[in-house]
């Protein structure tokens, strides 16, 4: 029995091996702190619905239902946040953008454009309706062909 015992402890060793927690950088917690601020400023209907997908991923993986996929809402917001990290694009997801996000079925790749003024980038349009011009300050659009 103690043969078997240790059989499964270096099969389980192997199929499910520990890993150490990831250790927060600083970038960890400056992403944090924007998104939160963001996230507060954003429409309060989007807003939670980008918290709802957290708590659903959180609750997952804390189930070890491994890793699922976040929703196309949940992924632009943190592509915005990122962007402003990497490049000082605005700071800013607007309710048409958030809804150009969330209109996207999960399953597909959402083509995005950029201003050429402010170089944020966005869904390309909501549904079939392309965007003529930059959400935020009115600049051309760069990207898919409308």
């Amino acid at each position: 029995m103690n043969s078997l015992r240790r059989r499964v402890r270096r099969l389980e060793a192997i199929v499910f091996p520990y890993q150490k927690p990831r250790v927060r950088t600083e970038q960890d917690i400056r992403y944090d702190e924007l998104a939160v601020n963001l996230l507060n400023r954003i429409d309060p209907v989007y807003a939670d619905a980008i918290r709802i997908d957290c708590q659903r991923l959180a609750a997952a993986k804390e189930a070890g239902k491994g890793r699922l996929p976040m929703s196309n809402l949940n992924f632009g917001f943190g592509c915005t946040v990122r962007d402003h990290m990497i490049s000082g694009t605005p700071l800013e997801f607007p309710g048409v953008v958030a809804e150009a996000y969330a209109s996207h079925p999960n399953t597909s790749l959402i083509p995005l454009v950029q201003c050429k003024t402010c170089t944020y980038s966005f869904p390309w349009g909501i549904l079939n309706q392309p965007f003529e011009r930059c959400p935020l300050c009115g600049g051309d659009v760069v990207g898919k062909s409308h």
